[in-house]
C-alpha cells in the first residue's frame, strides 16, 4: 500500500510531466515485488491513479496481475479498450492503435483512455519533435522500442484534439508525457 505522502509526490510526478510533455521526470518511487510482467514503476502509478471507478484495460494481463491490482485499488479489469480509463502496454506490444481506446466526448473530453507505455528507455533527445501547451519552443523526445507506426498513430491522435487519449511513458525509475494537445512530429517529415 502507498501512503498518502507518497501518493501526492507521485501524483506530483505524474502533473510535472503531463505539464511539460516529453521532458523526462525521474521517478524513484517503486512498489516492491509486484507480480511478473508488470514493472515496479507501473505497479506504482496503477496503485496511485486507480480506484474502483477506473476500469483497467492491460495488453499482457496475467491473473496474478490481475489479482495485485483488484487487492490494491479495487479497479476492475476490463477486456474492452473503449470502456478503460487507463491502460497498460509494455515491450513489444507498443504497436498498436490509439483510435480503439476511449476517446472522450465534446462535452467531456477527460472521459478518455490515459495509456501507461512502459518502455525501454527514455531520452529528450531523438527523432521526435514535440510542440505545443508546455513547451517553449520544440522539444525532442524519444522512447526506445515503440514503431514508427504507432507515432504516425500519435499524430492522428493530436489532429482529433480536444478528443483522443493521453499517454504517459515508463522506464526505468523515469516517466515522460505527451497529452493529447502536444503536436507530434517525425524527424523525417519535418
Amino acid at each position: 500500500m502507498i501512503e498518502s505522502q507518497a501518493k501526492a509526490l507521485i501524483f506530483r510526478s505524474v502533473l510535472c510531466a503531463m505539464s511539460q510533455p516529453g521532458r523526462i521526470v525521474d521517478f524513484n518511487f517503486q512498489m516492491p515485488s509486484p507480480p511478473k510482467g508488470l514493472s515496479s514503476e507501473i505497479a506504482t502509478l496503477l496503485l496511485t491513479l486507480c480506484d474502483f471507478q477506473t476500469p483497467i484495460w492491460m495488453k499482457s494481463s496475467t491473473p496474478e496481475i490481475d489479482k495485485y491490482i483488484k487487492f490494491h485499488t479495487a479497479a476492475p479489469i476490463t477486456t474492452r479498450k473503449k470502456n478503460a480509463a487507463f491502460a497498460v502496454v509494455s515491450g513489444p506490444d507498443v504497436d498498436f492503435s490509439l483510435s480503439g481506446f476511449a476517446q472522450g466526448t465534446h462535452e467531456y473530453p477527460d472521459r478518455s483512455t490515459t495509456i501507461l507505455v512502459q518502455v525501454d528507455h527514455l531520452q529528450d533527445k531523438g527523432n521526435i519533435y514535440l510542440t505545443g501547451p508546455g513547451i517553449a519552443e520544440t522539444q525532442t523526445f524519444d522512447a526506445k522500442n515503440v514503431s514508427k507506426n504507432f507515432w504516425t498513430d500519435v499524430i492522428a491522435n493530436h489532429a482529433n484534439y480536444p478528443l483522443g487519449v493521453d499517454l504517459i511513458f515508463v522506464a526505468a525509475m523515469k516517466l515522460a508525457a505527451l497529452p493529447r494537445s502536444t503536436h507530434v512530429k517525425i524527424k523525417e517529415q519535418l
